[in-house]
């Protein structure tokens, strides 16, 4: 990535919320509910409530890891940085954050929690698409995949935007995998939407399509905007 790319990354980077970039850490763990991770998450973290640790026996609730969590470590080396995140102000990332220090790893706690990352979410959308050189594929929805992958091999760099709005698995590592996949939610699509705009190199166009995306979703204004003057 050229000097100008990794400054224009900067603009919006976790380093904002006090933290790595999330892909450095060796696990990015969601501390809250399973249904509000599944509602939205930061990209590539896995589910692991809080809640989870008050399940154990009391009498080795202070002595050791979960299996669920144990699971999760299985891989990792020790000098892996890990990340916690939750949405009670840090109470719930405290539970794993502490367990996990005691037990020799390195563990960063996400500064004001959930809210924070919505927050820098909103900001990257509306900074990153008014940045950057669009070019507006006007396609039938059936093609739209195949003309961007072919795009995409030839040296172009492409955004599929219907791609990110149909992404719905949850991740193959998390642990509390329990509930039925459900529709793609605003708020994840917008965090996925950011995650890859972040990777995009703001000195080459970026090759986008024209596909209606599922009722429920909506475009982030300022790209709705940028794709609009095309």
């Amino acid at each position: 990535m050229t000097e100008t790319a990794v400054a224009f990354e900067a603009l919006v980077h976790p380093h904002q919320l006090e933290v790595q970039d999330f892909a450095s850490y060796g696990l990015v763990i969601d501390a809250r509910s399973a249904a509000e991770f599944e509602a939205d998450h930061i990209p590539g973290a896995v589910s692991l409530p809080a809640a989870l640790a008050a399940t154990q026996p009391e009498s080795k609730r202070d002595q050791g890891l979960p299996n669920e969590l144990l699971a999760l470590l299985a891989g990792l080396a020790r000098a892996d940085a890990l990340l916690v995140y939750c949405d009670r102000r840090g109470l719930d990332s405290q539970v794993w954050a502490e367990r996990l220090r005691r037990d020799g790893w390195s563990v960063d706690v996400l500064a004001g929690g959930w809210p924070s990352y919505r927050r820098w979410v909103d900001a990257g959308l509306e900074l990153l698409p008014r940045s950057m050189r669009w070019r507006r594929l006007r396609v039938p929805a059936a093609d739209e995949f195949r003309v961007l992958a072919e795009l995409e091999v030839n040296g172009h760099q492409t955004l599929d935007i219907a791609a990110l709005a149909h992404s719905q698995n949850l991740p193959d590592t998390s642990a509390l995998a329990v509930l039925p996949c459900a529709p793609m939610t605003q708020a994840r699509f917008e965090s996925e939407l950011l995650e890859a705009l972040r990777r995009l190199d703001p000195e080459r166009e970026v090759f986008t399509a024209e596909v209606p995306l599922p009722s429920n979703l909506i475009l982030p204004v300022a790209l709705r905007e940028a794709l609009n003057r095309l």
